[in-house]
């Protein structure tokens, strides 16, 4: 269910969110998203974080990593 992949996202970025600032850098994210079975690029990740980063600031927080995951897990799927 949607609550179920929420809950599991949170988790994951929870972990992630090593200093506990509430947002994880690319380098967290690349972690994160191999700890849920996705897995990118380099150049993925950089397109996902800068398309992701509204504010700006080379971070991304739960709401825009949700978007973020959920619209390339779809991506990757349609490529199977």
């Amino acid at each position: 269910s949607d609550n179920e992949f929420q809950a599991k996202l949170r988790s994951v970025f929870d972990i992630a969110d090593v200093d506990g600032s509430g947002a994880v850098s690319t380098s967290e994210m690349a972690s994160m998203t191999a700890s849920t079975g996705l897995t990118f690029t380099s150049q993925q990740l950089a397109a996902m974080m800068s398309e992701a980063d509204t504010n700006g600031n080379g971070d991304m927080d739960f709401a825009e990593f949700t978007k973020v995951i959920k619209h390339a897990s779809k991506e990757q799927a349609a490529m199977e």
